[in-house]
């Protein structure tokens, strides 16, 4: 759990470059941290471990998504589909890519931006 926790936070402290408003939950060592994370223009981002034993949760949104390892499962809660990581995973390896996926988003995005209105004086 330390770890993971470690992993969580690390990622998470990216996240500001982006824009993100970042909200936790940490029941200390009960089963659950949760990073909940609004993206502008992308949509909410959650990483949990809780609830379902052997498994992370993870609801990212699929323009930043990483490729899901074997033995990913699909899970409709609350309208949305959540992937489900057995916990043998690296959650760290699937945070890396989606940083990577971010930069890339958000570089071309401020790109199309300087595009249409120019340089800044």
């Amino acid at each position: 759990m330390v770890a993971f926790r470690e992993n969580i936070v690390s990622f998470a402290l990216g996240l500001d470059d982006y824009g993100a408003e970042v909200r936790w939950q940490d029941h200390g060592e009960n089963p659950l941290v949760r990073l909940n994370a609004v993206l502008p223009d992308l949509g909410r981002l959650t990483i949990e471990r809780a609830f379902i034993p052997g498994f992370h949760v993870l609801d990212i949104p699929d323009a930043v998504a990483p490729r899901w390892p074997e033995g990913t499962q699909d899970r409709a809660w609350g309208g949305r589909t959540l992937k489900v990581v057995p916990k043998g995973i690296d959650v760290a390896d699937l945070l890396v890519e989606v940083s990577l996926n971010l930069d890339a988003v958000f570089s071309a995005k401020f790109a199309a931006e300087q595009e249409r209105t120019g340089p800044r004086p």
